[in-house]
């Protein structure tokens, strides 16, 4: 294991000290999975495969620092991509119910494999666009690049907003300082910088978006 893995392997435990020993393993093989499919569909960027600890496992926890994750809560990771931050969150919260979709066939069949493999018995994978969803959600969390006003839009009418549990609304991963001009009437937005989650400079431009409906 090279110097750099060691230390990027360190600060990734150090920064969610709650994981257990299984869970850090789990982990491990879900990165070495999104490695090999790496090689024949493009889920991540080919220069950040060194980095897929930090800049995208340890990116999907982020929220588990500053929102509690409720037994039972049901969460739609809108557009998963190579399964973030869906499946990393899924490991973390084995008590929590995630539904991961995307509208790529290829990049969904990607995942389902790696769910498979990774035998999460919390998870289901669909390749869906978000307008066919029929599904109401606690919470959606998505790392898309679309506009939160879109993204609003989208999680909106597949929010379950008689839940009482908790996080409840939109967590949208956003680059900072976070600038987007939304009108949205009777929605609550926090803005939480990442700056610090990691000694890495890649969390200083982003954060956290959440959007819940006052």
């Amino acid at each position: 294991m090279g110097i750099s893995r060691i230390t990027e392997n360190a600060n990734f435990l150090a920064s969610f000290p709650s994981l257990t020993q299984e869970q850090c393993m789990q982990l491990e093989v879900f990165a070495q999975l999104v490695l090999e499919w790496n090689v024949r569909i493009n889920l991540i960027s080919r220069k950040d495969t060194e980095s897929i600890r930090t800049h995208h496992i340890g990116h999907s926890l982020a929220p588990l620092h500053y929102f509690p994750f409720a037994q039972g809560l049901t969460v739609l990771d809108l557009g998963t991509g190579g399964g973030f931050p869906g499946i990393p969150l899924a490991i973390a919260c084995p008590d929590v119910q995630f539904h991961l979709v995307d509208s790529i066939a290829k990049k969904v069949r990607a995942v389902d494999d790696m769910v498979n493999q990774l035998q999460l018995r919390n998870v289901r994978v669909s390749c869906l666009r978000a307008e066919a969803l029929t599904d109401k959600y606690d919470l959606v969390v998505t790392r898309g690049v679309s506009e939160l006003q879109k993204l609003w839009q989208w999680a909106a009418p597949l929010l379950n907003d008689s839940s009482e549990r908790m996080p409840r609304g939109l967590i949208a991963y956003k680059g900072f300082p976070f600038e987007e001009e939304i009108q949205l009437h009777a929605v609550r937005k926090t803005i939480i910088p990442l700056a610090g989650l990691f000694p890495d400079a890649f969390f200083d431009a982003k954060c956290l978006v959440h959007l819940e409906r006052e």
